[in-house]
């Protein structure tokens, strides 16, 4: 009899240890600051200054975040110099972003209502990934990555055509490459990144079929694995430009 009350015992401390580590993990995307810090990531390492410029938070006030979602196994870190690069720890991080992003939008009209502010319903793709990604793959639509160059280099799309939208001087390169006679499937950071919207809406204004992917490169490069330190190029610097997309 004891000996089935001490394995009954073990087995609720488990359950509660486990129930706990799963609010704690929830509390760590309880905050907007940290889901922006890591759907930053998603694309490529930063450090804390990039961060701060990205968010529009302090640097202290980033750290602080960043060292909880450190705590919480959620990111790592790397020495590189005199700076600290962050990256995500697992692609899993990433999968539990868009999970609530889904859940949100399901289940609450004023997330579809701000969704749509920043993406029109109509320029998003009705098709499937998988059909999409078959269609690029044999020639009968284009992919295009409107991300900075650096984010680009850290997670590439080799499906992808790479094109920088990052102000409007740049729409007119992807106008030249976009074909006239097949669509057009434009991406950047996810759901919420305005600029492929903002490509896509271009190209149809110049009689392109074009649609829009809520999907990020990890979702479209099913081989690329997630952002670590030390990948990507370009400057550390972030541009004010990037904060605002």
């Amino acid at each position: 009899m004891s000996r089935v009350s001490s394995r009954e015992k073990r087995i609720e401390e488990s359950r509660e240890l486990l129930n706990s580590y799963l609010a704690n993990t929830a509390l760590m995307l309880s905050t907007p600051v940290r889901l922006i810090i890591l759907t930053t990531l998603v694309q490529s390492p930063r450090t804390v200054e990039e961060l701060a410029e990205i968010t529009g938070q302090s640097m202290a006030n980033v750290s602080q975040h960043l060292a909880k979602l450190k705590n919480a196994r959620l990111v790592e870190s790397e020495k590189r110099g005199v700076q600290r690069v962050y990256a995500l720890a697992s692609p899993a991080v990433q999968k539990v972003v868009v999970a609530l992003q889904e859940l949100s939008r399901e289940i609450s009209s004023e997330v579809v209502q701000a969704e749509e502010t920043l993406v029109a319903p109509e320029l998003r793709a009705q098709t499937s990934l998988e059909n999409i990604l078959s269609d690029v793959a044999e020639k009968r639509a284009q992919l295009i990555d409107v991300r900075t160059p650096r984010e680009q280099s850290a997670t590439p799309v080799q499906l992808a055509i790479r094109i920088p939208v990052e102000d409007e001087s740049d729409l007119e390169k992807v106008l030249q490459a976009a074909p006239k006679d097949k669509p057009v499937y434009v991406f950047c950071r996810g759901a919420y990144c305005v600029t492929a919207s903002r490509t896509a809406e271009f190209l149809r204004e110049k009689g392109i079929e074009a649609w829009c992917l809520r999907e990020t490169a990890l979702d479209l490069e099913p081989n690329t694995a997630v952002a670590k330190r030390g990948t990507g190029s370009g400057s550390p610097n972030t541009s004010g430009a990037e904060r605002k997309k």
